[in-house]
């Protein structure tokens, strides 16, 4: 949302000039064509990145719960040898990369 007055605008405005260019030189079927051509590319840009954002949200998380587990699991290291718990942490942290890999392919 802070993008919108620094980018969005000015890409509008723009447009908005170039259709009123081309329609004073007579040429007012190009004007239209101009800017709706872009006009629609904005849009359909807009709506594609808010599609979007929320698979990248959704990868940035599960990379932060991976992260996360894998620092717990270098500070917690004497208590997982004393339980003997090394493929209980392993399969648990294997589990997270595999949801973080699925997430970031998704993604791209």
């Amino acid at each position: 949302m802070d993008l919108i007055p620094f980018r969005l605008v000015p890409a509008a405005v723009d447009v908005i000039i170039a259709g009123i260019v081309l329609t004073r030189f007579n040429y007012p079927a190009f004007g239209a064509i101009a800017a709706g051509t872009v006009s629609t590319y904005m849009f359909v840009t807009y709506v594609l990145t808010k599609w979007r954002t929320k698979f990248w949200r959704a990868m940035v998380e599960a990379e932060q719960v991976v992260k996360g587990k894998a620092v717990e699991s270098m500070l917690n290291f004497e208590t997982v040898k004393l339980f003997a718990a090394e493929k209980h942490e392993l399969k648990q942290y294997s589990g997270l990369i595999d949801d973080w890999k699925a997430k970031q392919l998704k993604t791209e």
